[in-house]
């Protein structure tokens, strides 16, 4: 990854891992195995470079801590949201393909760019899946997986209700 300059503490590894390193070898993000869980330090403050702007290899850090928070995941070209509630997990998708807004006039619409997406539950059971924006129920695939197909600059609102 490139990005701006930044400052950073350097740091000695003393058992813990290094997770991101500098072009010279110096590790800027380490990981540190401590129970159960881990500890992960980013040596550079506020994970901003010089100019105040986060750094790129920030929300590269960020998007493998998060990967694990939540037993949801969900594969296509969409974007997502996830929420837990009382009975389960709430996934917002969103489809930004195939929707192209001139700056003058009518958005020109792709009617072809649909996108089939699969959310799928670790460690879970999907007792029943309904599409809240149509108040219809989604066929489960299996036990752990769902699919859903949105159109081209839809949004679709999935809720897993869990056993």
């Amino acid at each position: 990854m490139s990005g701006q300059l930044f400052r950073y503490e350097k740091i000695e590894l003393k058992g813990a891992s290094a997770f991101v390193t500098t072009t010279s070898g110096d590790p800027i993000v380490t990981v540190n195995k401590v129970g159960k869980g881990s500890v992960v330090f980013s040596a550079l403050p506020d994970l901003l470079g010089e100019d105040e702007r986060i750094t790129p290899f920030a929300a590269h850090t960020l998007a493998h801590l998060f990967v694990d928070a939540t037993p949801v995941t969900v594969s296509g070209d969409v974007e997502y949201l996830i929420n837990r509630n009382s009975s389960g997990w709430v996934v917002t998708l969103l489809n930004n393909n195939g929707v192209f807004k001139t700056q003058q006039g009518m958005a020109q619409v792709d009617r072809n760019a649909y996108v089939n997406v699969t959310i799928s539950l670790r460690g879970q059971q999907i007792q029943s899946v309904t599409e809240w924006t149509s108040d219809q129920p989604v066929p489960v695939t299996t036990s752990d997986k769902v699919s859903v197909r949105i159109a081209p600059g839809g949004v679709a609102v999935v809720q897993l209700k869990t056993k």
